[in-house]
Protein backbone atom coordinates (compact mmCIF):
# COMPACT_ATOMS: atom_id res chain seq x y z
CA UNK A 1 0.00 0.00 0.00
CA UNK A 2 2.79 2.50 0.93
CA UNK A 3 4.41 1.63 -2.85
CA UNK A 4 1.17 1.40 -4.71
CA UNK A 5 -0.93 4.44 -3.30
CA UNK A 6 -2.39 7.48 -5.93
CA UNK A 7 -2.23 10.29 -3.02
CA UNK A 8 0.20 10.95 -0.63
CA UNK A 9 -3.02 10.31 2.08
CA UNK A 10 -2.79 6.71 0.76
CA UNK A 11 1.01 6.19 0.87
CA UNK A 12 0.89 7.13 4.68
CA UNK A 13 -2.28 4.92 5.99
CA UNK A 14 -0.78 1.93 7.26
CA UNK A 15 2.32 3.79 9.04
CA UNK A 16 0.05 3.73 12.20
CA UNK A 17 -0.30 0.30 12.49
CA UNK A 18 2.90 -0.60 11.46
CA UNK A 19 4.31 1.49 14.38
CA UNK A 20 2.05 -0.53 16.42
CA UNK A 21 3.53 -3.92 15.57
CA UNK A 22 6.95 -2.63 15.58
CA UNK A 23 6.55 -1.27 19.10
CA UNK A 24 4.02 -3.42 20.73
CA UNK A 25 4.81 -6.87 18.98
CA UNK A 26 4.49 -9.08 21.96
CA UNK A 27 1.59 -7.36 23.69
CA UNK A 28 -0.31 -8.66 20.59
CA UNK A 29 1.01 -12.18 20.09
CA UNK A 30 -1.73 -14.95 20.46
CA UNK A 31 -1.56 -16.30 24.43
Amino acid sequence: MVAGSLCALGGMAPFPVLSVLDHFSEDLRAR
